[in-house]
């Protein structure tokens, strides 16, 4: 495995290469700590800048862990798959945490019960809005559309203003290469 440290170090010693300076521009959209290609695949649609197809809903931090305490007053530590920061034009933030529906993603009693306990306690213990996604809600476009309107209704963050009149298009581009080959 490799981080955006090691990348850019890596590109510092190429100077003229063919490619160079789009894979210079890249970086800043790496997103590091992904336990699976597809929490990557999420957090780049989601966040993504609007011109590169992205929902542009704010920066993201995978696998953050998060202290706080459980219903029996421990000290705990949970890690959401996704953490986003949200930003609007006025300053106004928000955080939202996604995690995969442990249903769907984990076999297996035990484990389904601990991950729903997991999440009870980020959103007791974090005060912000949880969501939970599955790989099958991730396979339709229109469901990705209907979630960011969720973040974004529960948030009170409105999306930016954009005079890009083929935004759709290039979102469903970029859903299309990140999940419909899946």
């Amino acid at each position: 495995m490799t981080n955006r440290t090691a990348i850019a170090k890596f590109l510092a010693t190429q100077e003229r290469k063919r490619g160079i300076i789009p894979a210079k521009r890249a970086l800043q959209h790496i997103v590091e700590k992904a336990r699976s290609p597809r929490e990557a695949s999420l957090a780049l649609l989601l966040c993504l800048p609007y011109n590169l197809g992205g929902f542009n809903l704010g920066t993201v931090e995978l696998n953050k862990p998060i202290e706080l305490e459980n219903r029996y007053g421990e000290k705990i530590t949970r890690i959401p798959d996704l953490t986003i920061q949200l930003k609007d034009k006025r300053r106004k933030q928000a955080t939202v945490l996604l995690d995969y529906d442990p249903a769907v993603t984990h076999a297996g009693g035990q484990r389904v019960m601990r991950d729903l306990d997991r999440e009870n306690e980020l959103v007791t213990g974090v005060q912000c809005p949880h969501f939970s996604v599955s790989g099958e809600m991730l396979k339709s476009f229109e469901s990705v559309q209907g979630l960011v309107r969720q973040i974004r209704e529960s948030t009170g963050i409105t999306a930016r203003d954009t005079t890009m009149s083929d935004l759709e298009e290039r979102q469903w581009e970029l859903w299309t290469r990140l999940f419909k080959t899946r």
